[in-house]
């Protein structure tokens, strides 16, 4: 409280009608976190890319994920929460929840546990320097070219976000880009099935 009047904090963002890109630089904060249906907000899921500092975060009853430079952090704002950062840099995209829930099929994984499988991901590198590109350029660029840039991030965090949860729990649900391989497995699997 004491810190209120000092307080400073400058964001970019791209908005796009399901997903936004925030680029920030905020001083050291800590509170807590409502869920988005008593906080009036849409239910959104962020990942984000913590550039200089460090985050912490806690779902109520949940283990605490810290993120330090260079590395992933996530935020849902479905329960309530506690977050603490140091003064930082950072870039995130919020995504719709249900589309996220969908893409992973079903449940999304705990914060730790979807850091841990982001940072695992054999494409984290090319989401990571997708999403600092993006924030670099936004300023200069023109309406297609922001639209195309978050385009661009946000089908990249949606495919680590399947193929990361898929490593995670050594499954592959039918999403999207898998429908076809799916089929075919299940196919083959009953084929000599007379049932």
């Amino acid at each position: 409280p004491g810190a209120a009047s000092t307080f400073n904090a400058q964001a970019s963002c791209l908005i796009g009608r399901k997903t936004q890109l925030f680029a920030y630089r905020s001083d050291a904060v800590s509170g807590r976190g409502m869920p988005a249906a008593f906080s009036d907000d849409r239910e959104s899921y962020l990942i984000g890319l913590v550039v200089r500092g460090h985050r912490s975060y806690v779902e109520d009853k949940g283990s605490l994920s810290t993120s330090k430079e260079g590395q992933f952090f996530v935020f849902d704002n479905r329960g309530y929460s506690r977050v603490a950062w140091s003064d930082h840099d950072a870039i995130h995209i919020s995504l719709p929840r249900a589309e996220l829930e969908r893409v992973v099929g079903g449940q999304i994984p705990s914060p730790d546990a979807m850091c841990r499988a982001l940072e695992t991901s054999r494409m984290a590198p090319a989401l990571k320097s997708l999403m600092q590109v993006t924030a670099a350029q936004m300023a200069f660029a023109n309406d297609a070219e922001r639209t195309f840039m978050l385009n661009q991030v946000t089908q990249m965090a949606f495919f680590i976000c399947e193929n990361a949860t898929a490593d995670l729990y050594d499954h592959k649900g039918p999403a999207h880009s898998d429908l076809m391989a799916v089929a075919l497995q299940l196919i083959e699997q009953d084929l000599a099935n007379p049932n």
